[in-house]
């Protein structure tokens, strides 16, 4: 998790249509399920690794909202609640994402994940391990749907979907 959060934020700061170091502050929206354990260890891990970054005086500072799916029509209020400028998914079992892909697409909230196969359901960028390497994955329809212009260096480090 220390890995992921850090890596959230260096591609970030390849996002050239909004800028990390030009936001006062980076509201990250945690989408998890109350009702999935794994959901939450990975909530509450990724929660913790920002709290910590917040100690370090992360710039811009990052604050984070968490969004609970478990009544997934509670969604759309969950996410005016917390306003974010990007959203993490967490690993939601049976969930369909579509709701989530369409409110992030409507907009313009840039999308991460721990889950490499969200990226081909339609979320931007996640990542993954190989043989003990982080690895990035962007899937290149869905970051520009959600508004973002990233570095062609960080799309030449990262796996593209199509």
């Amino acid at each position: 998790m220390p890995i992921q959060f850090q890596l959230v934020l260096k591609v970030l700061t390849a996002e050239r249509n909004r800028p990390l170091e030009t936001r006062p502050t980076l509201a990250i929206g945690i989408v998890y399920q109350r009702k999935s354990p794994d959901s939450r260890d990975v909530k509450d891990r990724f929660a913790a690794e920002i709290e910590k970054g917040t100690a370090n005086h992360l710039v811009p500072p990052v604050r984070f909202g968490l969004i609970d799916v478990s009544n997934p029509a509670d969604l759309a209020s969950e996410f005016a609640r917390t306003n974010p400028d990007i959203l993490y998914v967490s690993p939601l079992p049976g969930f369909d994402l579509d709701s989530i892909v369409s409110l992030s697409r409507a907009r313009k909230v840039l999308t991460f994940t721990g889950v490499p196969a969200y990226v081909q359901s339609g979320l931007s960028v996640g990542f993954s391990s190989e043989r003990g390497d982080a690895r990035i994955l962007i899937n290149r329809k869905a970051y520009l749907a959600e508004g973002a212009d990233f570095s062609s260096k960080l799309l030449r480090l990262a796996q593209v979907i199509e």
